[in-house]
């Protein structure tokens, strides 16, 4: 069994000093494995994650930086383990090349520019 609860906001908002493309984030996670040597006992997991994201373009473009506290209880061995880890990530999202192109061959640029802009918004 497990379960997860995530939240994040953009506190421009509330606050005008802080950019309106940063992101506040939190989340809790936990879940309760099987141990491996004896299936009758429960191990804990948790995690808690604090994090930032900065939206350069929404989500196809954004970077993060977090922090988390990772915690196992293995009730089996009464043993209690933690751990923090601290991650940048940068995450980027684009098209594949090939199907902008077999677009491109059967319309001539200006339509396929406007068809890609409809769907997909302006890249600059």
């Amino acid at each position: 069994m497990g379960g997860y609860l995530q939240s994040g906001y953009f506190f421009h908002h509330l606050i005008s000093a802080i950019p309106e493309s940063l992101e506040f984030a939190a989340r809790y996670a936990f879940v309760e494995e099987p141990n491996k040597e004896n299936l009758a006992i429960d191990n804990d997991r948790q995690d808690i994650t604090l994090a930032a994201n900065w939206f350069f373009k929404g989500h196809n473009n954004k970077l993060t930086l977090d922090w988390s506290h990772l915690s196992l209880d293995d009730n089996r061995l009464n043993d209690k383990e933690s751990e923090s880890r601290i991650r940048l990530q940068w995450d980027v999202s684009f098209l594949y090349q090939n199907s902008a192109c077999i677009i491109q061959s059967i319309m001539s640029q200006g339509e396929n520019d406007a068809i890609f802009n409809a769907q997909y918004g302006e890249l600059a």
